[in-house]
């Protein structure tokens, strides 16, 4: 079993992949959380002091890098898969699920922090952010509304 999560900053990807991987006895990934620990920097100090280009390099090395493993959940940045071919190479790897949430929800949990650099953007701009990346987004496998997920419709989608 092969799962990517995708997502907007806040739609649940984290706490979702642990979920999952621990109902499926699978390993869980957090692509943030991987380049954190192999750059040693968090991600505003990445796009800090590197920008992020480098962080979208890295994030798609870090995608890569799931090729050849086995019985996994990756939860993927808010804009690894809203990058050209991403998507696609995410595609070929396993099952690719979009949590899907309003915008409004989705900015209500994360216009305060202070470790997603692009979170800090004006309320319109992460409006548009939002809507340029839900073209990539709506061509994952499966689609589930966050909010509404619970673990047994998972169970049930998954089967």
């Amino acid at each position: 079993m092969k799962i990517l999560l995708t997502g907007f900053m806040g739609s649940g990807k984290s706490y979702w992949a642990k979920k999952i991987a621990e109902h499926y006895n699978l390993d869980c990934f957090d692509l943030d959380e991987l380049i954190e620990k192999q750059e040693k920097l968090s991600i505003p100090e990445i796009f800090e002091k590197r920008g992020e280009a480098y962080f979208r390099k890295l994030e798609r090395e870090m995608l890569l890098s799931f090729t050849e493993r086995d019985n996994f959940v990756l939860a993927t940045g808010g804009g690894t898969l809203a990058r050209i071919g991403n998507m696609n190479q995410a595609k070929a790897i396993g099952k690719v699920i979009y949590l899907k949430e309003d915008f409004e929800l989705l900015y209500d949990r994360i216009n305060e922090d202070k470790n997603r650099p692009l979170a800090r953007l004006p309320f319109d701009e992460l409006r548009q952010l939002l809507a340029k990346r839900e073209l990539t987004y709506s061509q994952a496998d499966i689609t589930i509304k966050a909010s509404r997920l619970k673990m047994d419709l998972l169970k049930e989608i998954l089967a």
